[in-house]
């Protein structure tokens, strides 16, 4: 994963309030030096988080959720590190270098300047639609029965007839031409005779701004108001864009996914538009292409429930079977509906008003209900019957084709064969048989062992170095100053635990520059698990006592080394880590109600 900058990350931690960040979503009381409120990432009912002023840091003492301002905006949006970077030095105003390279690369113009001519375009097919020549898009757009609040909420455009407008544009605005080719906003022609010249991307089209998480226009998607085809265009892939993990609507709409747990997806941006304008805000739409793992991944972590709308058509159930295959793997619930035939999203709310959308979402069936009422259509007779054994093999072999049922944990392959038994009469065993034996036909054959197996089950000794080490560096985020106590004798690679080690790597290499704190490793620590275990560290010695700890700690590690050396105790046993119980017992103390702050 890119990483930006250390400088780049520290003026943006900087720059943000962590108290002034949380208090816009969370209601904060003053509790000592510090401040408390209700954790938004669990059913609080008590104020569990608390909020640290003085060092820029919260934590939830009841999850366990706990980090930087970087670290909640993860948690928050849902995001991933990059992306919380990008909502943060926006909300700043801190205008963002390309990861690991300046504003133009070796490959041509980085995101930032991509992102930037992107925004000029949008203004530029806004304004466009406002003028005369704009009263077609005007007009569709009123029979699509979009308001002009919400035509400016998407900030949606026109671009008008003509081969070099946005070109002609650009260059009186001194906007050079590669960089309107390297955004995908101008072609070079291909045809004989015209080599050389370049003509506008877009041309007498409706425009559709597609944005990111962090605002910044990544492409255009446009509907052609004439004859052109496709009938729908799309950004061609940019760096800054890529449509195979891009989702229309999500801009908008991520905060109602995460409040509901549940986000709809349909097929097009009007459908987006109308159900967000009728106040299904947790509607989002693939951009021209099929539902792809990257697609499921994001969603997967918005949201415990996905309901994919699709128009009932041939190619609506097709894409069913495939959303049913990458859900499998995902392990995320999928309820699967269909339109009224003839009419999608967007027509049908208009002409039924927001009560034929809310229907079809309520009547929406698990995605294995779904495709077995497929199959059993597909083996009806004439007489309505259907032949059941014929439809429980050609389900059974469909689901065992599936790469994502393969990969099902047994918990959740056991509900859905009991959920396939109730729907098709046959019993869990029968199930259970034919889709072992369809597996087994599919599963390679496994390569010979090379040798006895070398697992290794830890022991008693091997788990109390394990956790003094622990501690130990606890101790050195909550107390840098012992980093020069212990940087001879112990090292990264003294850490077996992985949660453990990925924490230390981090830890020593700051403690070598001299810039070790814990502020510092949140920077360049990108998961939020690795977070939480840090802060929980940190917060457990602190309450303890940082030099008893420190001392305690300190002879564990002694006294193993008088049994063996650190060497031939870690080398064995690399595969070692700790239970999550024992994790969590480094951060689990009662609080001292003279003293209720954990900071």
């Amino acid at each position: 994963m890119a990483r930006y900058d250390d400088a780049i990350l520290r003026q943006v931690q900087q720059a943000i309030d962590i108290v002034e960040l949380i208090g816009e979503r969370v209601s904060l009381k003053q509790s000592g030096k510090d401040l408390k409120g209700l954790c938004p990432f669990h059913a609080d009912k008590n104020p569990s988080m608390y909020v640290s002023p003085s060092k820029q840091i919260f934590k939830c003492f009841a999850c366990g959720a706990g980090g930087d301002v970087f670290k909640y905006i993860q948690l928050a949006d849902r995001v991933e590190f990059p992306e919380a970077v990008r909502i943060l030095a926006g909300r700043a105003n801190i205008e963002l270098p390309e990861p690991g390279r300046g504003g133009e690369g070796p490959t041509g113009p980085n995101k930032s300047a991509l992102a930037e001519v992107n925004k000029w375009a949008a203004r530029k097919f806004r304004s466009w639609m406002l003028e005369p020549a704009g009263e077609a898009a005007r007009k569709y757009y009123g029979r699509r029965g979009f308001t002009e609040q919400t035509i400016q909420r998407f900030g949606l455009g026109y671009a008008p007839p003509g081969w070099d407008n946005l070109i002609a544009a650009a260059r009186k605005d001194r906007i050079e031409l590669p960089l309107l080719v390297a955004a995908g906003l101008a072609h070079q022609s291909q045809k004989p005779g015209h080599e050389g010249s370049h003509y506008d991307a877009f041309r007498d089209r409706v425009m559709f701004p597609i944005m990111d998480a962090s605002e910044r226009v990544i492409g255009f998607g446009g509907r052609t108001l004439g004859d052109d085809t496709p009938k729908y265009l799309n950004t061609a892939e940019t760096p800054l864009f890529n449509k195979r993990r891009e989702l229309y609507g999500l801009r908008w709409g991520r905060h109602a996914v995460t409040a509901t747990e549940t986000v709809v997806i349909v097929e097009g941006y009007t459908d987006v538009i109308m159900a967000h304008q009728a106040g299904f805000e947790n509607v989002v739409a693939t951009l021209g292409t099929a539902l792809t793992d990257d697609h499921v991944r994001i969603l997967g972590r918005l949201a415990k429930r996905i309901v994919l709308i699709y128009d009932a058509d041939e190619a609506g159930i097709k894409a069913s079977d495939r959303a049913l295959e990458l859900f499998l793997a995902a392990g995320v619930d999928l309820a699967i509906g269909m339109m009224p035939e003839g009419l999608d999203p967007c027509d049908a709310i208009v002409a039924g008003g927001p009560k034929v959308f809310a229907d079809a979402v309520a009547a929406a069936i698990d995605a294995l209900e779904f495709k077995w009422q497929t199959v059993s259509r597909q083996f009806a007779a004439a007489d309505g019957t259907a032949d059941r054994r014929a439809a429980v093999e050609a389900m059974i072999t469909t689901l065992a084709g599936m790469a994502g049922y393969a990969n099902l944990d047994p918990i959740r392959r056991g509900l859905m064969l009991d959920r396939l038994a109730t729907l098709s009469g046959a019993s869990g065993e029968e199930l259970n048989r034919l889709l072992s034996r369809q597996v087994q036909r599919r599963r390679p054959t496994p390569a010979a062992p090379e040798g006895p197996s070398q697992a290794q089950t830890p022991d008693r000794e091997s788990r109390a170095i394990d956790i003094a080490l622990a501690q130990i560096l606890g101790v050195l985020l909550a107390e840098p100053s012992y980093y020069h106590s212990i940087r001879q004798s112990i090292g990264p690679t003294d850490f077996v635990d992985p949660n453990v080690r990925a924490l230390a790597e981090p830890v020593f290499e700051l403690g070598r520059g001299g810039e070790l704190s814990l502020t510092a490793l949140l920077r360049k620590v990108e998961s939020p698990q690795l977070a939480n275990l840090a802060t929980d560290l940190a917060e457990r010695v602190t309450r303890m006592g940082v030099s008893k700890v420190f001392e305690g700690a300190v002879a564990e590690v002694e006294r193993h080394r008088h049994l063996t050396t650190t060497q031939e105790l870690v080398a064995p046993a690399r595969s070692r880590k700790l239970t999550d119980d024992e994790l969590r017992s480094l951060a689990k103390k009662p609080r001292d109600p003279r003293n209720p702050s954990p900071f």
